[in-house]
């Protein structure tokens, strides 16, 4: 019986390289095959995760939009309703016959120059500014300006002389002129504003 030689057993120098590299190879593929799988599943999580975020996002900007419509059809469904009994009150159907006449009565009034420059240097000044803003700066002015003799009196004196500021000019109920049509405007006006004034506002709210 013959006995191995233990030098021809042990893998000679030029083997063990060889057998090292394979392995360093190996683990540098599982390494590799371990981070893409890594980075393919944090791109679809990511993926998902964005998408789950616009789809929640895009269902909360749907039941604000149609909470608002809702909002809105309601409150101009109750101005209608409260601007027709309004209307169909004795005391409007009393003011709008009494401005009718008043107003035919400023109309047979000839208009004084003075008041009629004063008027026109509004519109150029205050008027027409905005409105060449939202038209164009070729907007001619003569377009805008008032048509009859009732347009320029109103105008001036709860317009153009209004004591009260621009936002205010509502409070003027009696331009003190003495005619037919300040006479009315100082009986129904305070009424009218009341009942517009009682009219609810739509809620303002904020979406988060």
């Amino acid at each position: 019986m013959s006995v191995a030689d233990p030098a021809a057993a042990a893998p000679t120098p030029a083997e063990r390289p060889a057998r090292f590299g394979l392995a360093a190879k190996l683990f540098a593929i599982l390494i590799l095959l371990g981070s893409v799988a890594v980075l393919i599943t944090g791109v679809l999580g990511y993926i998902r995760a964005r998408e789950a975020l616009e789809q929640t996002i895009f269902a909360q900007l749907t039941a604000a939009r149609e909470t608002k419509s809702r909002q809105v059809e309601i409150y101009f469904r109750g101005v209608r309703n409260d601007m027709r009994l309004l209307a169909a009150s004795k005391m409007a159907v009393d003011a709008m016959r009494g401005f009718r006449e008043a107003v035919v009565e400023l109309d047979a009034a000839p208009v004084p120059e003075a008041l009629k420059r004063k008027v026109d240097a509004w519109y150029a000044a205050d008027y027409m500014p905005m409105v060449r803003r939202l038209l164009g700066p070729e907007t001619p002015e003569q377009e805008f300006l008032p048509m009859g003799s009732a347009p320029y009196f109103m105008q001036d004196w709860y317009i153009v002389a209004n004591p009260n500021p621009a936002d205010r000019r509502l409070l003027l109920d009696d331009a003190g002129d003495g005619g037919a049509y300040s006479r009315q405007h100082a009986i129904y006006h305070p009424l009218l504003r009341t009942a517009i004034w009682s009219i609810p506002r739509p809620a303002a709210s904020s979406t988060r």
